[in-house]
C-alpha cells in the first residue's frame, strides 16, 4: 500500500522495535510489581484519595504480587498479569516513572483528572498490548508526545492527550497507529508546527479528532481527506491554520453530523507566510507600508473587527485572542466577558467532556445534581460516596449515630436495624449481645434490655424479678411494672415483695413506695392502714371510719355475748343441766387452744397461704380474742393503730379486768358471810382470773414478742432497710422502735 505525502510517494510505516528490558524477573508478577512500586512512589501514592477525602490507596503495595491476594484499588488482572490501571481522579502527584514500560500486559490506562506533571517517559512505548485507552485528559503534562507512541499498533481508541501543558510537533509516527477508530485528541494544549501528513493512514477513524486551542500552523494536510468512515467530532478550531481547505478534506464535512470546526479560529482562506526556508516568490516591488500596533483587547476579549466580550459560556484569559474557548467540564461561564471559567456550584456537574457547546456552559443551571453520590473533584461527573457517607450539600458527609450505609447497595444513610446500633460514619451496624438490645431503629447503642429483662444501674441487663411485667422491651430498673399485690420499695431497688394483704392492698403499677398502694394503705408491702381506717381482722382489710366503726368481730363477739346471756338468763336450769351433762371443759379449753395455736401460724411460718385457708385462719383468728380488734379503735384516736400502743393498752386493758375482778373479791370479804362463802367467793374470781390470762395471755404475749423481731428489705441505693416485723412502718434503728421494744419489755414485766 503506497499514500502520496507532501506529494511524495511513501510505503506503509514500520514499527521501531522495543528495547530489551535490562534485568530478569525473579518470581511471577516481579517486573509488574517493580513497575506499580516505582509508580505508587513517583505519583505520591501516600496520598491519593478521592474528591470527598476517601483514601484510594487502597492495598497497594500489601504483596509481592499485584495480582494475588487482596485486589490493588484501580489495578485489574487476567490470567496472573496486570491489564489494566483506571486511576481516574484520585489526586496522582508526580511524574510517569520509566518503570512503567514493565506492565508488557497493560490493555487500558486511565489517568484522566489528577495533577500528573512532566514529560511522558520514552518507555511508555513499550505497552504495545494497549488497546482501548491511554487517558490523560485533564492534568499538568509537559513536554513532547514521544516517537515511541507509535509502538502501540494495537490501540484503537482513546488517545487523549487533551488539556494539559504539552508542547512541541505531534510526531509522525502517530500514523503507526492505523488500528485507531475513536477518540484521538490533543486539544487544549501548546504543540506548534504542521499536522503530520501521516495521519492520513488511520483511515478507520470514525468519531473525534480534535486539536483545538493548540498552535498548529500550515495548510490542513489533505491526507486527512482518506477519513471517509468519520461521522463525528471533527475540530480544528483555534490554530493558526492558513490556505485554502483542501477539497478532499471539505468534502467529509457532508457525513460528519456532529460538530465540524476547521475556519473557526484559524487563518483559512489566507496565504501561509513563507518561511525563511522557502525560496522567496519573484513578485514586482511593492510599496512597503508601515505595520500596524498590535492590537491587545486583555482578558474576556476577542478581537474581531475590535475588541468584543466573550461570550456566555466562553473566556479568555490572554491579553490577546481572535476566539473566546468553550469552558471545560465541570466549569460554566454566565457573564459575559469572563477571563476564566468558574466550577459549578458544590453539590452539581457538568459532564459536557468534549467542550464543544458553549450553550451547556453558559449558565448554573447547566450544572445538575448527581442522582447518586457526589460530585467529583473535577465536578465533571458524579462518584458514588464510601461506607458511612451519604451525599450532602458539601459532598459525601458522614452518617448520624444510629444510621449507615454500605458504600454499594445501600448509598443513603439509614437507620440500623432494632437490636443494632452504630456509631456517626458507620459502614455497618453493630449486633447488640444478648440479652442487650436497643429501644427500636436508629441506636447510637444498645440502650435497652431483651423482655423479662431489665437494664441495671451499670449497665448491663439483669432477668426481672417475680412480681413484675417485663412482656416488652426496653425495661429499667428505675420504671420496673409492679404486678397487682406486690411492693417494691424505692426506683433502685431490684427486689419485689408480695403484699401482706396481696390485691386487696396493692394495686400495681409503675411506681415505688405508698404510691403502690390502695387507699387505705400504706407503709412497706402496704400493710398499715392509712389515717382514718381501720384493720377489719376478719376480713383483714383496711376500712374507712366514716363508713362504720363496727367491726365484724364486734358484731361476732357481740352475738355470742347476746346468745349466752340470755340464755343464761332466761334458761339457767337448763343450760347449767345441759353443760354438766354434755360440757367437757377440759375439752373445750384443748379445742380453744388449738384454735390459738392455729391462728398464729400465718405470722409464725410467714408462708402466703391460699384459699380456703387464709380465710379459715381469719375466722380462728378471733380466739385470739385482741381487745382491741373488737373495735376500731383507731377511729377513736389514731394513736390506737400503731403497734407500741396497741400492745400498750391491750395489756393494761386485759390488766385492768384482772384488777377490777380482784376489787371486786376484796369489796366481798368486807361483807359478812360465812367462811365457805368466802371460799367459794374466792374460787369464783380464781376462777375469772384464770380464764382472762388462759383467753387473753397467748394472743397478748405474741403480740408482745414480735417487738423483738425485725425483717431487712432492699431499700435500694439507701442499702437494706430493718423493720419492725409486727410493724412494717417503724424502722428498727429509730428512736421509735427502742420505744416499741421498752414498752413491749415493760408489758411483758
Amino acid at each position: 500500500d503506497r499514500l502520496c505525502v507532501d506529494g511524495n510517494p511513501t510505503t506503509t510505516p514500520t514499527t521501531t522495535p522495543m528495547p530489551t528490558l535490562t534485568f530478569k524477573p525473579t518470581f511471577p508478577g516481579d517486573l509488574e510489581y517493580r513497575a506499580l512500586s516505582a509508580f505508587y512512589t513517583a505519583t505520591n501514592g501516600e496520598s491519593w484519595e478521592s474528591y470527598s477525602g476517601t483514601a484510594m490507596n487502597i492495598n497497594w503495595l500489601s504483596s509481592e504480587d499485584p495480582c494475588s491476594g487482596d485486589s490493588w484499588y484501580g489495578v485489574g488482572c487476567a490470567s496472573g498479569e496486570v491489564v489494566e490501571l483506571d486511576l481516574d481522579s484520585i489526586s496522582l502527584d508526580g511524574t510517569f516513572p520509566t518503570e512503567i514500560g514493565y506492565l508488557a500486559s497493560l490493555t487500558s490506562g486511565v489517568f484522566k483528572y489528577n495533577t500528573l506533571t512532566g514529560t511522558l517517559p520514552t518507555e511508555i512505548g513499550q505497552l504495545t498490548d494497549l488497546n482501548s485507552n491511554l487517558w490523560f485528559y485533564s492534568n499538568a503534562i509537559s513536554g513532547t508526545v514521544p516517537s515511541e507512541i507509535g509502538q502501540l499498533t494495537a490501540l484503537n481508541s482513546e488517545l487523549d492527550f487533551m488539556d494539559n501543558a504539552m508542547s512541541g510537533t505531534m510526531p509522525s509516527e502517530i500514523g503507526q497507529l492505523m488500528a485507531m477508530t475513536s477518540k484521538l485528541q490533543f486539544g487544549t494544549n501548546d504543540f506548534t508546527g504542521k499536522l503530520p501528513t501521516q495521519l492520513g493512514h488511520l483511515t478507520d477513524m470514525k468519531e473525534l479528532f480534535r486539536v483545538a486551542s493548540n498552535r498548529f500552523s500550515r495548510a490542513v494536510p489533505s491526507q486527512l481527506g482518506r477519513w471517509a468512515k468519520l461521522t463525528r467530532i471533527f475540530d480544528l478550531a483555534s490554530n493558526d491554520f492558513c490556505d485554502a481547505v483542501p477539497t478532499e478534506v471539505q468534502a467529509l464535512s457532508s457525513n460528519v453530523l456532529e460538530y465540524w470546526q476547521v475556519t473557526t479560529g484559524n487563518d483559512i482562506d489566507e496565504e501561509c507566510p513563507i518561511l525563511e526556508t522557502e525560496p522567496p516568490t519573484t513578485s514586482p516591488t511593492a510599496t512597503v507600508l508601515p505595520t500596524p500596533s498590535p492590537t491587545y483587547c486583555g482578558p474576556g476579549y476577542f478581537e474581531d473587527q475590535g475588541c468584543k466580550l466573550c461570550p456566555k459560556g466562553r473566556f479568555n484569559g490572554f491579553d490577546s485572542a481572535s476566539l473566546c474557548a468553550v469552558c471545560g467540564p465541570g466549569q460554566v461561564a454566565t457573564q459575559e466577558g469572563s477571563s476564566s471559567c468558574e466550577l459549578c456550584p458544590s453539590g452539581r456537574y457538568n459532564d459536557d467532556v468534549y467542550g464543544i457547546d458553549a450553550g451547556l456552559h453558559d449558565s448554573i443551571d447547566d450544572c445538575v445534581q448527581c442522582a447518586q453520590g457526589v460530585p467529583n473533584q473535577q465536578q465533571t461527573g458524579c462518584e458514588m460516596c464510601g461506607a458511612g457517607t451519604q451525599a450532602g450539600s458539601d459532598g459525601c458527609e458522614a452518617c448520624q449515630e444510629g444510621k449507615y450505609t454500605n458504600g454499594a447497595s445501600v448509598v443513603t444513610c439509614i437507620d440500623c436495624q432494632t437490636g443494632k446500633y452504630s456509631s456517626a460514619g458507620a459502614g455497618v451496624c453493630e449486633l447488640c449481645e444478648s440479652p442487650l438490645t436497643t429501644r427500636g431503629e436508629g441506636a447510637a447503642s444498645c440502650d435497652g434490655c431483651e423482655k423479662f429483662h431489665y437494664m441495671n444501674l451499670d449497665g448491663g441487663c439483669t432477668l426481672c424479678p417475680d412480681g413484675t411485667k417485663c412482656e416488652s422491651v426496653g425495661n429499667e430498673l428505675g420504671s420496673l411494672m409492679v404486678k397487682v399485690g406486690y411492693f417494691r420499695t424505692v426506683p433502685s431497688s431490684s427486689e419485689v415483695y408480695p403484699c401482706t394483704f396481696e390485691e386487696a392492698a396493692c394495686l400495681g403499677g409503675n411506681s415505688t413506695g405508698n404510691k403502690l398502694c390502695r387507699e387505705g394503705y400504706e407503709a412497706m408491702l402496704c400493710s398499715s392502714c392509712s389515717a382514718r381506717y381501720f384493720f377489719d381482722s376478719l376480713t383483714r382489710t383496711c376500712r374507712d371510719c366514716e363508713a362504720t366503726h363496727v367491726t365484724p368481730a364486734m358484731v361476732v363477739v357481740s352475738v355470742v355475748i347476746v346468745v349466752v346471756g340470755c340464755a343464761l338468763i332466761f334458761m339457767y336450769d337448763k343450760v347449767k343441766a345441759w353443760s354438766e351433762k354434755w360440757l367437757n371443759m377440759g375439752k373445750v379449753r384443748i379445742v380453744y387452744t388449738t384454735c390459738q395455736i392455729l391462728a398464729t401460724v400465718p405470722s409464725t411460718v410467714d408462708v402466703p397461704f391460699p384459699e380456703p385457708a387464709r380465710s379459715l385462719f381469719s375466722i380462728l383468728d378471733l380466739s385470739g380474742l385482741n381487745p382491741l380488734d373488737l373495735f376500731a379503735g383507731e377511729c377513736v384516736n389514731e394513736g390506737l393503730g400503731s403497734y407500741d400502743t396497741r400492745v400498750i393498752v391491750s395489756t393494761l386493758g386485759v390488766g385492768g379486768l384482772c384488777a377490777v375482778n380482784w376489787l371486786v373479791f376484796g369489796a366481798r370479804r368486807l361483807m359478812p358471810a360465812t367462811s365457805e362463802q368466802r371460799l367459794q367467793a374466792f374460787s369464783s374470781h380464781n376462777s375469772i382470773f384464770l380464764g382472762l390470762t388462759y383467753v387473753f395471755y397467748p394472743t397478748l404475749s405474741l403480740a408482745q414478742l414480735k417487738g423483738y423481731v425485725c425483717v431487712e428489705y432492699d431499700g435500694g441505693d439507701e442499702g437494706m432497710m430493718r423493720l419492725l416485723k409486727a410493724d412494717l412502718s417503724i424502722d428498727c434503728d429509730s428512736d421509735r422502735s427502742a420505744a416499741s421494744s421498752a414498752s413491749t419489755y415493760s408489758s411483758r414485766s
